[in-house]
């Protein structure tokens, strides 16, 4: 039951901020900025701008789907939850491109 609140609260979420804000698909605006990411690191507490091993930094609102590469739209995730959630963010990029 957790897991389904949870991962619907985050879905209700993204629906939120993608309805709020522009969305550019441009393929530029996609880049990951490696100094963000260094950044996110650093003020979760790791001084070298490598994540924990079996974890990645990931954006919380996918780049294609308006999300900042930011610090503020970034977390860490485990390797395994990052793969199940970018199986859903891959599926909603390409709707979203097709529009």
């Amino acid at each position: 039951m957790r897991k389904v609140i949870r991962s619907t609260s985050i879905a209700l979420i993204m629906a939120t901020f993608i309805a709020v804000q522009p969305i550019n698909t441009d393929a530029r605006s996609h880049v990951r900025s490696a100094k963000q990411r260094c950044d996110f690191l650093r003020a979760a507490g790791y001084r070298h701008c490598r994540p924990p091993p079996g974890y990645v930094v990931d954006h919380i609102v996918p780049l294609c789907a308006g999300g900042a590469d930011a610090p503020s739209n970034m977390q860490l995730q485990t390797k395994r939850a990052a793969l199940r959630k970018d199986v859903g963010e891959r599926a909603q990029c390409r709707a979203l491109k097709r529009r």
